[in-house]
């Protein structure tokens, strides 16, 4: 018995959380590379994800990969690939672009690197994958407004160092 996996935009359509007139920053992702002797050329609007947006890819991917379904390395990469480029990449987006269907991980991970590489230098988070240092040169990747790791705190607080807080965890007293 074969079983036809779901079409990723069906997917996201059942499961979308968010409001769908929110807009995120965006960008264009060129792509223009040519695979097996077959040129592939589009010029993909990508959106940063929101919040909500984040849920339907998390959704998506339990679709995919459900009860925490094992599978191998490679096989979680497509997953998470696919997910994430369905709900950023917004339409139109090229005839050929149908990723359950591409023989090769190639097109399919440079999208997804130039997306997840657009998304990150926005929010600050890491430097540009593949470079020695992000945009503004700085070797850690981290935005300017990031705490120096010296200034963050780490440990267990002692009972005389703690605070008090506003929940109640006594039972019945």
């Amino acid at each position: 018995m074969s079983r036809k996996a779901k079409n990723p935009s069906d997917v996201r359509r059942e499961l979308v959380v968010g409001d769908e007139e929110f807009k995120s920053p965006t960008t264009i992702i060129e792509v223009d590379t040519v695979i097996r002797g077959r040129r592939y050329q589009a010029n993909f609007v990508f959106n940063v994800p929101s919040i909500g947006e984040q849920i339907t890819i998390g959704q998506m991917k339990s679709v995919y990969l459900p009860n925490g379904a094992t599978a191998d390395a490679n096989a979680q990469m497509i997953v998470e690939q696919i997910c994430y480029l369905e709900v950023c990449l917004k339409d139109p987006k090229p005839e050929w672009w149908k990723p359950l269907e591409f023989m090769e991980g190639d097109l399919l991970a440079e999208v997804y690197s130039k997306g997840v590489a657009y998304a990150n230098n926005f929010l600050g988070r890491d430097a540009v994958p593949g470079s020695a240092t992000d945009e503004d040169g700085r070797e850690d990747g981290r935005g300017d407004d990031a705490t120096p790791e010296s200034d963050v705190v780490t440990g267990v607080q002692t009972p005389d160092q703690s605070s008090p807080t506003l929940i109640n965890d006594s039972k019945g007293a």
